[in-house]
């Protein structure tokens, strides 16, 4: 739906991404009247209890989700297509690129994957809770903005994505070691995470600078007298 919104009527990623935000979760709460639901299949908790080699079966879902995304965006053509859209929607669409179907196909991934974390989530609380999750966006915007991914697209690594989760959670397991109340906790996320902005920022100038420096100084074309 966010793919058919975005690639036939254009409208904002952004926009429609809140409208489905602020929907779904007004709807949850609405169809569970506010209460968590209680006696689920034994299965979610056995997901995320069950250990294989001593490892949790939550972090091994974590693993291999990362090796098959490297693999897609770095070993692919459709990944590597990915990428060309995110840097320059035109330019790929000029070059034959199907940048709808690639564009759509990226929202897919990412409601695939939120719903798997929906049931991991299920399995680690033991009930259905519809409040849960609210503020997660951020630390996944935060964690990809600190891993190197660019909020203007074409940029990113899964390696460097997987550096920011992991520092998000040491920086949210320290402030609680130390006490810190919950409402600072916020504060320091949107520090993190202001700052993993600007330096985004900072980075697209310093990139763009040369080539507009290059074509400012670059010789004028004098037309041939026919």
């Amino acid at each position: 739906m966010h793919g058919w919104f975005i690639t036939r009527l254009n409208v904002p990623p952004f926009a429609i991404t809140l409208v489905t935000l602020t929907a779904a979760a007004g709807g949850a709460l609405a169809l569970t009247k506010g209460q968590p639901i209680s006696g689920l299949s034994p299965f979610y908790l056995r997901l995320t209890l069950t250990k294989v080699v001593g490892v949790p079966v939550p972090v091994l879902i974590l693993l291999v989700v990362a090796v098959i995304a490297w693999f897609f965006l770095e070993r692919t053509y459709a990944g590597r297509q990915i990428y060309a859209v995110g840097g320059n929607r035109e330019a790929a669409r000029l070059s034959g690129v199907p940048v709808r179907r690639r564009e759509a196909s990226a929202y897919v991934i990412s409601g695939a994957l939120a719903g798997l974390v929906g049931v991991l989530v299920i399995g680690r609380i033991g009930i259905g809770d519809p409040s849960v999750g609210n503020g997660w966006e951020l630390d996944a915007i935060a964690a990809a903005v600190i891993g190197g991914v660019s909020l203007y697209g074409g940029e990113g690594r899964i390696l460097g994505v997987f550096a920011g989760v992991l520092l998000i959670m040491l920086i949210n397991n320290a402030l609680i070691v130390l006490n810190v109340s919950p409402f600072y906790q916020q504060v320091a996320l949107g520090l993190v995470l202001g700052v993993a902005i600007v330096s985004d920022r900072v980075r697209a100038q310093r990139r763009g600078r040369p080539r507009r420096h290059r074509q400012a100084t670059a010789a004028p074309v004098t037309p041939v007298a026919q």
